[in-house]
């Protein structure tokens, strides 16, 4: 409740079992009662009266005090409510945003418009672009192993000569020793 013209908070209280509203000795007209009031800046106990228009409408406010002050009553309490929702946590696994929204298992993510697709899919579901590393005809190219030292990585090789390095693209190669990757099209 606000004061009028100034608006300061007034009336600021919790509405507990505990309080007593008895109608005025004064007046039929309006109530009284004894809470802890919080609209300024520390709780204190203060006692309030309100005054309405007819006897019938503070009989009706004060009717609807008690029954909700019954509802508070028969409320669970502050260490019923707390105890039931740890209850509740330990059954639901919390979840971030970023693990709700986070690519499947083995989904890949088209270059041409960032779509999302599902690990069996070859071509985007929202363009129709080649899956990266899938070939024309729909299929996956598997990695393969060759006689080069090393991993390979798109069409396997059709010559037989070993090579040690890293290969990529079109076959340019940077000598190591050791072993190598090969990426794209194999060394000519």
């Amino acid at each position: 409740m606000r004061r009028d013209q100034v608006f300061k908070v007034c009336a600021n209280q919790y509405l507990t079992p505990d309080i007593k509203m008895k109608p005025n000795t004064t007046s039929d007209r309006s109530l009284v009662w004894t809470a802890i009031d919080f609209a300024d800046e520390q709780p204190k106990q203060e006692m309030f009266a309100i005054k309405f228009k007819t006897p019938e409408m503070a009989v009706a406010f004060k009717n609807k005090f008690e029954e909700c002050q019954e509802l508070l009553k028969n409320a669970p309490t502050t260490t019923e409510i707390t105890a039931t929702k740890k209850q509740i946590e330990g059954k639901v696994e919390k979840q971030s945003l970023s693990d709700i929204f986070k690519p499947k298992v083995g989904s890949w993510e088209c270059s041409q418009c960032l779509i999302s697709n599902p690990a069996d899919k070859n071509k985007c579901m929202a363009c129709s672009y080649q899956r990266p590393g899938g070939d024309a005809s729909g299929k996956d190219v598997k990695m393969t192993a060759s006689a080069s030292p090393g991993f390979s990585f798109g069409k396997p090789s059709t010559t037989n000569e070993k090579s040690s390095g890293l290969t990529i693209g079109s076959g340019t190669s940077v000598p190591q020793t050791g072993t190598g990757f090969t990426f794209g099209a194999s060394p000519q």
